[in-house]
């Protein structure tokens, strides 16, 4: 993992002058890694004051590039979401990017965006070292391993008042597909950002491996066994012949696996006692190192596929049982939605942001009848110019720079299957009434004309703004709303929900288990979540990373956004005195240590002196 200790403005300074004015080495002035980045951005041409004219692409280049990269898009932009909830107004911009360095898609806050567009780091833009030279996205997508770039280390004079960490995106295969980003301004760089951007990585090279790997057979593995069904278990995915067809990031550090291969590689290479695969083993590799592993049969394996939609994999029994709580009022859209489902009725679900509406679309999906895949379309997340290519496709040279071969669009590949359109009261007026016709007439003309295509699909769409109001106001066409809410699914926020305990249970196992102590317990059953279930799955995420495998999740081990949010909340009873509890532990250990040094005390707390000496003379007015 890239080391977040960044050189001093004055060795920076000083490794510049030398580097660029005096054809040095700069030495121990910065890492070899920026060095070595910085002579391959000389080679290519750049110079600090200009970038490449090639480092902008044209709206019909960038529309081609996204098309090309719609299955890495799809299953990232939740982990975006996701990532910049964790760290939303702290001056940052989270981003993802191919395996070139184009970025494909990004959320930033308000204040820190237009800084962004300044220099282009936004969608369309093109981050390569050859185009920009040294940056976080560039570098990583060359090196190959996670990399942080800190104000002056960039090539670029323009890109000084950066500082970005970005770690690149492996296929099952090894390969570099893509970059994640997160750059804020320097003078606001945070410590946790790298664990956040690999462990987000983490997930999404997961999802990829599931998708592409859907039909293989998989084993998960971890040196110790009480880790298995955590964050950085293995997976490998094999056919019935026993080759690996597929890898992510852990088992190829478990197992250390070269990241490309030319020679297929077979599970009796990598465990040459094994016999046959077992639900629960113990495995022992080639040097002698023993794994523990869990197995998970497919009844028919096959090898992967990176262009066509997923298929839909063999279906539970009752994926609608997985939603199941103690809250009546979600038992009671459970049984609404089995009622609903397999009759041609299209959903609407309708909730605040984070309430968990595309975990319902996929459970909804998997319960029904349907053969064909599920296609998740984000209507808030697609360019305007966009997005009518993206859901009706478009023929041979509809517009220039138009693929040769055309494109199905979004619609069609949801065809025998599902079509899902998350936010769909974003969906520009301009294109509600082509939708509608496809809604009634169950076919598709493709941007450019030609035949109309049939198409059939079951629907399900999200929202989280008032539909209803929405029409009222004039901003979404009545027809359509009528015609897409067969049924409405109310979803409820996290607040109003009676099973706060046994989600965040739930939430734990799924993160591998692990204990809470009784004040974050408390804390956590109290807080308003204004990010509902992603907000609480993104809190704990993080906590497990802060926190010692062995040890319980603390307040301490929670987020500052989270303290500071049960600070200034209403006080629900027991959440102020746990707080206060917390503080008042904290401070005294840490007054402890410093043997009553208050600034040194307050530097180990992170915060200011001034703030300290606030918050002693207010825990002491309470002991009172």
């Amino acid at each position: 993992m890239a080391s977040t200790t960044h050189p001093s403005a004055e060795a920076l300074a000083a490794a510049r002058h030398q580097f660029f004015e005096q054809r040095q080495t700069p030495g121990s002035l910065i890492s070899p890694l920026i060095e070595r980045s910085w002579q391959r951005s000389l080679k290519a041409g750049l110079t600090p004051e200009h970038c490449s004219r090639e480092a902008r692409l044209s709206q019909p280049e960038f529309r081609d590039i996204r098309e090309r990269n719609h299955t890495l898009l799809d299953i990232a932009r939740p982990q975006l979401e996701s990532l910049f909830e964790q760290i939303q107004d702290t001056q940052c911009a989270v981003l993802l990017a191919d395996q070139t360095g184009t970025i494909l898609h990004g959320v930033g806050d308000a204040g820190f965006v237009p800084e962004a567009r300044r220099v282009e780091l936004m969608p369309g833009g093109v981050w390569s070292e050859g185009a920009r030279g040294t940056n976080a996205i560039g570098t990583a997508a060359s090196e190959g391993r996670s990399v942080v770039v800190h104000g002056q280390e960039h090539f670029l004079d323009q890109n000084g008042f950066l500082t970005c960490a970005a770690v690149p995106v492996f296929d099952p295969s090894g390969q570099v597909i893509g970059v994640l980003d997160i750059s804020s301004d320097a003078r606001h760089s945070q410590r946790h950002t790298m664990a956040l951007v690999n462990l987000a990585v983490s997930m999404i090279e997961n999802s990829l491996l599931e998708r592409t790997c859907e039909r293989a057979h998989l084993m998960y593995l971890h040196p110790h066994a009480h880790l298995l069904g955590g964050l950085y278990e293995g997976i490998l995915a094999y056919d019935d012949s026993g080759h690996i067809i597929g890898a992510n990031r852990w088992a190829r550090q478990h197992l250390n696996l070269p990241d490309r291969s030319e020679h297929p590689l077979n599970l009796h290479n990598l465990f040459p006692r094994l016999t046959e695969p077992e639900a629960h083993a113990s495995l022992v590799t080639h040097s002698g190192q023993t794994l523990h592993a869990r197995h998970k049969a497919y009844r028919t394996p096959s090898s992967p596929t990176r262009t066509a939609p997923a298929p839909r994999p063999t279906p539970v029994s009752d994926p609608l049982a997985a939603l199941e709580s103690t809250d009546p009022g979600i038992d009671k859209l459970i049984r609404q939605a089995r009622r609903i489902v397999g009759q041609g009725i299209p959903i609407l679900l309708q909730g605040e942001t984070g309430v968990g509406k595309d975990v319902w679309a996929r459970a909804l999906h998997q319960a029904g009848p349907r053969n064909g895949a599920m296609v998740a379309v984000n209507c808030a997340a697609i360019p305007e110019s966009l997005i009518e290519a993206e859901l009706f496709g478009y023929r041979p040279g509809a517009f220039t720079g138009a693929d040769k071969a055309g494109s199905r669009g979004r619609i069609l590949e949801a065809d025998k299957g599902t079509l899902f359109l998350d936010e769909i009261g974003d969906m520009p007026t301009a294109l509600q009434p082509r939708l509608l016709r496809v809604l009634q007439e169950r076919q598709v003309i493709p941007v450019g004309g030609g035949q109309p295509i049939p198409v059939d699909f079951d629907l399900i769409c999200a929202t989280h703004t008032h539909l209803r109001e929405a029409v009222d106001q004039g901003l979404f066409r009545q027809d359509l709303y009528y015609r897409i809410n067969g049924l409405t699914l109310n979803l409820p926020p996290l607040r109003e929900r009676e099973d706060i305990r046994s989600l965040i249970d739930r939430v734990m196992a799924e993160l591998g288990g692990g204990t809470l102590s009784p004040a974050s317990c408390t804390l956590l059953e109290n807080h308003p979540w204004p990010g509902n279930l992603r907000q609480l799955h993104s809190v704990l995420r993080t906590a497990r990373i802060l926190c010692d495998p062995d040890q319980p999740i603390e307040p301490e081990h929670l987020s500052a956004d989270f303290l500071a949010e049960a600070r200034t909340a209403a006080p629900a009873e027991g959440t102020g005195p746990a707080l206060a509890d917390w503080e008042r532990q904290a401070i005294s250990t840490a007054l402890e240590n410093s043997q009553g040094n208050v600034s040194a005390a307050a530097r180990e707390l992170n915060i200011d002196r001034t703030t300290l000496h606030r918050k002693l003379k207010h825990l002491s007015g309470h002991s009172q």
